[in-house]
């Protein structure tokens, strides 16, 4: 069984907290997590509810992911997908 965890964008809607502060903040955390703790994720759902957010994200995991390669080499992170796929191929 696949282990995940989800982040939202924490209050960057009503209280209007920076996206991209707030997605730096988030993303940085969760790799650095993760890179400490290697066997304790095999997927990270971020949860967004706008396009805007979303795209800001995305540019960030992208830019990251850029860097993962780089360091531990072509094994990709699991995406949702990848978690969906494996669990209807049961």
């Amino acid at each position: 069984m696949s282990k995940g965890a989800a982040f939202p964008s924490i209050s960057t809607g009503v209280y209007a907290f920076p996206v991209e502060l707030a997605a730096n903040i988030a993303v940085k955390t969760v790799n650095r997590f993760v890179e400490e703790n290697l066997d304790s994720l095999d997927v990270v759902i971020w949860v967004l509810f706008h396009e805007r957010t979303e795209k800001v994200y995305e540019k960030k995991v992208d830019k990251l992911y850029y860097k993962w390669r780089l360091h531990y080499g072509n094994s990709k992170p699991k995406t949702e997908a990848d978690i969906l796929n494996e669990g209807l191929a049961r």
